[in-house]
């Protein structure tokens, strides 16, 4: 769901250099659930993003969403516009002196005002996952889970040396803004990237090379988004990412945190070096506080994080287990909080109570197919009167037992064509569910359809 922009007004605002700023207007939009409802995440947008994180046009549409990996049909989604950013800014004064470290305060500053003391959790990519770092620093209890992406708690010089070469793009070329992001792409991606996309192939019409032609359109498209001077606040904005500006240590500064930290690195990223993440992540760990470190495989670089929603979806992921009694009962647990009881097969001692591990992945495959089965006919307007399904698993009799055999039953009632349901399974089992692709290639998974009760696939 696509929020209006909201408006939020800070009063008295004292930077961390003494200043104060009489009064400052920052930007918002909501997705999901209303505030006090759901637990709340904030996302913190990348330089050219802004706060229209999720719905249609959404940058992030992707990750952020109705059953999307942070889902907004659990959670209150919230993503302020980094001041300066141009979206929709009027009367904004770039003249302001202010840090990244500032913005984290204001930010921090709005949540109170909007009557949030916690956050779920704070997630951000490049310069986002830069302002996750400082909020945390400023509020070591601010959230239960911190993620940041291919980002960094600081500037180090490889970052200042790329945005000390923007900002005389910006202000020396004749058309800074367009020039400064064609730069800015060579190093968001990797030669390997541009190489496999364009192989060197022309742009006849306009007489150059097709990456020339994508460069330039980029720059374009930044152009009409961006005025000289927004771009060159941001610019500034990113170079001043640093926790540790106040001559405190970075260990200083984490000692009391108590959230879950969770780094994304992207393995080919030579913007924010997935080295740094790893010196960043021992650090952390002995310190003791928990975190992970988890990384991207992309050939992409740095933008991996907006192009790999995939593996980004997947890190998100994440089931927690923990013993219920003496025994062998498990409660497994989603990052949303839904439960699943694991159990024995079965046990002369004692009543089982939970499912097998087995039996969990014989659920997978039914529940899995079933929801791509169900959806397809949905597209096509087709509404089952009742919806059955029976899985049948046959094991190897070698140890570990895995399945050599599944036999998928499936018992559909209604006025809907035979042929379409058949295709609806055949496009789960063969294409789109995610269960049976991981098992097929030791397992032979075969499936039956009964329509009104009459077999028509078998």
């Amino acid at each position: 769901m696509e929020d209006e922009l909201k408006h939020i007004l800070i009063e008295d605002f004292e930077i961390q250099s003494g200043f104060k700023i009489k009064k400052i207007e920052l930007t918002y939009q909501i997705f999901g659930m209303p505030i006090g409802s759901s637990p709340v995440i904030l996302v913190n947008h990348a330089l050219t993003g802004n706060s229209l994180v999720s719905g249609k046009n959404g940058w992030w549409r992707d990750i952020v969403g109705d059953n999307r990996p942070i889902d907004t049909k659990k959670f209150t989604v919230i993503c302020f516009n980094i001041p300066g950013n141009g979206f929709n800014e009027n009367s904004f004064d770039y003249s302001l002196n202010i840090n990244l470290g500032d913005v984290a305060l204001l930010f921090i500053k709005a949540l109170e005002k909007l009557k949030i003391s916690k956050l779920f959790a704070i997630t951000g990519g490049s310069i986002g996952g830069c302002l996750t770092w400082e909020m945390l620093a400023i509020k070591n209890d601010i959230a239960d889970k911190i993620i940041p992406i291919a980002a960094d708690w600081k500037a180090n010089d490889w970052l200042i040396a790329n945005t000390y070469l923007q900002d005389r793009i910006l202000e020396n070329s004749r058309d800074p803004v367009a020039d400064a992001r064609i730069h800015a792409m060579t190093f968001y991606r990797t030669p390997k990237s541009l190489n496999q996309r364009f192989k060197r192939t022309t742009n006849n019409e306009k007489g150059i090379f097709n990456v020339e032609s994508w460069l330039d359109h980029h720059g374009v498209k930044l152009h009409q988004r961006f005025s000289l001077d927004s771009y060159k606040f941001l610019n500034k904005l990113l170079r001043s990412s640093d926790i540790t500006r106040d001559g405190e240590s970075f260990e200083s500064k984490i000692q009391n945190v108590n959230s879950k930290i969770d780094i994304i690195s992207v393995d080919t990223d030579i913007f924010f070096l997935p080295d740094e993440d790893y010196e960043t992540t021992s650090i952390l760990k002995s310190n003791k506080i928990p975190v992970n470190n988890h990384i991207i495989k992309s050939i992409h670089g740095h933008d991996a994080f907006l192009i790999e929603t995939n593996q980004i979806s997947d890190i998100f992921t994440k089931i927690y287990l923990d013993r219920v009694n003496d025994k062998y009962l498990f409660e497994l647990s989603n990052e949303n909080g839904h439960k699943v009881h694991l159990d024995r097969k079965y046990s002369p001692d004692y009543q089982v109570q939970g499912a097998s591990p087995m039996e969990l992945l014989l659920m997978g495959v039914a529940g899995c197919s079933s929801i791509d089965i169900i959806s397809i006919l949905e597209k096509q307007k087709l509404d089952p009167k009742s919806y059955k399904m029976e899985v049948e698993g046959e094991r190897e009799s070698e140890p570990g037992r895995p399945y050599k055999r599944i036999h998928v039953k499936l018992w559909i009632e209604g006025e809907i064509p035979g042929d379409k349901i058949i295709r609806a399974a055949s496009l789960s089992f063969d294409k789109y569910c995610s269960v049976s692709k991981n098992l097929e290639k030791s397992t032979l998974i075969e499936h039956s359809i009964y329509l009104n009760g009459e077999l028509i696939k078998k």
